[in-house]
């Protein structure tokens, strides 16, 4: 988690580090920095729904762990 938090300002390890946080159970800390992820992508513009940003969040806030 250290590395990804290194490099704050990419959205896609931002979100990945949403996805280790949920993982681990720490869901409050998945769905701040998944929302952080898709206003990320927003200012790059880049699609957060396309890279699945919005299906990852519904899925902490259920208190789920994303997986593939």
């Amino acid at each position: 988690l250290e590395e990804i938090a290194e490099t704050p300002n990419d959205p896609i390890r931002v979100d990945t580090l949403a996805a280790a946080y949920a993982e681990q159970g720490d869901f409050s800390s998945a769905i701040k920095e998944q929302k952080k992820a898709i206003a990320m992508f927003k200012k790059q513009q880049l699609d957060p729904e396309k890279e699945g940003c919005f299906e990852r969040l519904a899925l902490f806030e259920k208190n789920r762990p994303y997986r593939e």
